[in-house]
Formats: structure tokens, sequence, C-alpha cells
């Protein structure tokens, strides 16, 4: 990985707000939240630089989690629906919900 930063892309999205930005992927911004909870809560504690710094750790490897999660579902729902388009009487398969034990006969 490269450890330079991206310059932020001039256009509709650097306009619009965080909360507007994050209010179709409600666990990332949760998790933003919680983040943010947790460092006033650090300083309010009077938290050791060290003690900060393993909480923003574990908050932001967290974040990275749930970023890829819902990058996941979203990739998921896409293949779906294109698949759904090319062949509209395709069934979706799923997990079957039986056990595989059948009930003994008395």
């Amino acid at each position: 990985m490269k450890d330079e930063h991206m310059p932020p892309k001039e256009g509709p999205s650097s306009s619009r707000s965080l909360d507007e930005r994050f209010a179709r992927r409600p666990l990332i911004y949760q998790r933003l939240q919680q983040i943010a909870d947790g460092m006033d809560q650090a300083i309010g504690d009077g938290y050791t630089a060290d003690q900060a710094e393993e909480m923003a750790v574990e908050q932001v490897g967290k974040l990275g989690a749930d970023i890829l999660g819902d990058w996941a579902q979203s990739q998921s729902e896409e293949s779906v629906r294109k698949v759904q388009e090319e062949h509209p009487h395709a069934i979706k398969c799923s997990k079957k919900n039986s056990s595989g034990i059948r009930p003994s006969d008395p």
C-alpha cells in the first residue's frame, strides 16, 4: 500500500455533510458516533496517550471491519439485482432452515 494520502475528490460528494453521506450506511455512521463518544470519554476520564492510542486503534480496526462488511453486503445485493435483471425467472437460493434431523416416530 502507498503511504501517501489521496486528495479529496471534487464534486457532489464533497459538498454533502457526513450525516448525508452516511444516511444510507447506518452501521458505519453508528461506529463513527462510537469513536467520537470514546474520544470524548477518554478526554473526560483523563486517559494517558497510550490508553487513548490503544482505544483509537481498536475502534479504527472495528470501523474497517464494518466498512468491509458494508461493502460486501452492497456487492452481494448488486450481484443479486443484476442476476434478477438478466434472468427474471431465476429463484434465489438460500440456506435451508432444517436441522437435518427428523423427529422419531413413537
